[in-house]
């Protein structure tokens, strides 16, 4: 049997839709907590820009500053509703806690690049029962698709970035993963076609199927033959015409 060997060391994490099953939850927080405040728009226009954190989901919307009096009060509503109403809904996405452990065992260095703030998310990793296996990194002052979460990510763990690959579940963790020059493998738990999660090494459904074929997956890079595998492609993912449910 040929011997496996790793071919990263460290793996950045995003949570939702990646290991929880919380995209959703967080599109009708978001829609409430607008009209709350005055704007009205359809759940699917909402939808899609889950992944990117309030500040760049705000001005996108609204046309505000997510810094001004109005966004920083839909900010606030948003994060009360989400923890009142849907927080209990959130659930961890199949076999997300068998596959968190072997690749602990199997001695990666883990960390979470995420958008939300630190509160929400250790609320998110409990909610997931994953709490006792990863710990949120810290925040960044830019949001997805902007790279900054990913490197503060990897500096706050003191890891090379050279030896990291980001695992997501939307077109902005690809952008992200792709303008900080790291790899990236997608799930499409998150509700995105495989279009658009194009500039992926590899797609998978959710955790559950990427655990039954970890060992030939990029993460061990089983058959590859050329650096080309790991090769990070120049163009940016287009999500201006992505359409999800």
């Amino acid at each position: 049997m040929r011997e496996l060997h790793r071919k990263f060391a460290t793996i950045l994490w995003d949570v939702d839709g990646t290991l929880v099953n919380s995209n959703d939850q967080h599109a009708y927080a978001w829609q409430q907590a607008l009209e709350k405040n005055g704007f009205l728009f359809r759940y699917k226009r909402i939808r899609q820009l889950i992944g990117m954190g309030g500040d760049k989901i705000i001005p996108e919307l609204t046309g505000l500053k997510a810094s001004s009096p109005v966004g920083r009060k839909i900010s606030r509503d948003r994060a009360e509703i989400f923890a009142k109403q849907y927080l209990p809904a959130v659930q961890p996405l199949p076999m997300t806690r068998q596959l968190l452990k072997t690749l602990l065992v199997d001695g990666f260095d883990m960390a979470i690049a995420s958008s939300a703030k630190k509160e929400e998310m250790e609320k998110i990793l409990k909610q997931g029962q994953i709490d006792d296996l990863l710990t949120f990194s810290g925040e960044a002052e830019n949001s997805k698709p902007s790279p900054d979460v990913l490197l503060s990510a990897l500096e706050k763990i003191s890891a090379s970035k050279d030896a990291a690959i980001m695992i997501g579940d939307t077109p902005y963790d690809i952008i992200a993963a792709h303008l900080a020059a790291i790899p990236i493998i997608s799930f499409r738990s998150g509700g995105w076609d495989d279009d658009d999660l194009k500039g992926s090494l590899a797609i998978y459904t959710d955790p559950r199927d990427f655990l039954a074929h970890l060992f030939h997956s990029p993460l061990y890079g089983v058959g590859a033959t050329t650096g080309d595998m790991f090769h990070i492609p120049r163009e940016i993912p287009d999500i201006g015409s992505a359409v999800r449910p």
